[in-house]
């Protein structure tokens, strides 16, 4: 594979955070992602592979995290050899910024949904009508049938894509821009084909009237 000789970060490791993140995805520390990688197999074959319910599912995971933390802390591990130390309280721990951060970005998801649910109210924006429409539709179709396996493809598609872009952002760029020009042009012809909302208000807000009509019943008066 070929890398970068550069030092400025690429575009996929801006959009990760230039942090651990990044650090997984891009594997750059091949150890953590490996791990990373088992727990999330481990966690898909527990929801969705091992044909038990999503309660249930939930239910055992949390009794054997609660098992293992115990055990963790009462079992001597720190010695017989074994150098594993304690958890210590701080790990469960959040912090007042964290939760901060969590509510201010459950508030700026809700903002947008409420400016995009307003903006269908209108009926006017049929870009946004058509994305929010195929999303539905894809979301319902994905659902009920299919969704293990496009969960199973995004976890892999997660930890190669993101690589792959990195060694080859360039050209990837210039394949989405060709991609992308061909998509709008063809929605712009789409929504053009569309029939436009006809109003017989003026711009105003104010009924229009007929200037020829009007002229005709002031000279009927005058006679």
């Amino acid at each position: 594979m070929r890398y970068k000789d550069s030092n400025e970060p690429s575009k996929v490791e801006t959009l990760l955070g230039s942090g651990k993140v990044a650090d997984i995805f891009l594997w750059r520390d091949e150890k953590n992602t490996f791990l990373c990688f088992l727990l999330l197999a481990f966690l898909y074959y527990w929801f969705f592979l091992s044909g038990r319910t999503f309660i249930s599912s939930v239910a055992k995971l949390l009794l054997l995290t609660i098992m293992l933390l115990c055990g963790h802390h009462i079992l001597p591990l720190t010695g017989y050899g074994s150098t594993i130390p304690r958890l210590s309280s701080s790990y469960f721990e959040i912090s007042e910024v964290d939760m901060r951060n969590s509510f201010f970005t459950m508030k700026c998801m809700w903002n947008k949904l409420d400016s995009i649910t307003k903006s269908l109210a209108q009926g006017e924006d049929w870009s946004t009508f058509f994305k929010v429409s195929a999303s539905m539709y894809i979301f319902k179709l994905i659902v009920p049938h299919y969704l293990p396996i496009a969960i199973g493809l995004a976890l892999i598609l997660s930890f190669t894509l993101c690589y792959v872009y990195e060694q080859y952002e360039d050209k990837i760029d210039m394949i989405a821009g060709v991609v992308y020009t061909i998509v709008s042009k063809a929605m712009i012809l789409f929504i053009s084909k569309l029939p436009m909302h006809l109003s017989s208000a003026s711009p105003d807000g104010r009924p229009s009237i007929d200037k020829g009509s009007n002229q005709h019943t002031l000279l009927h008066n005058r006679q």
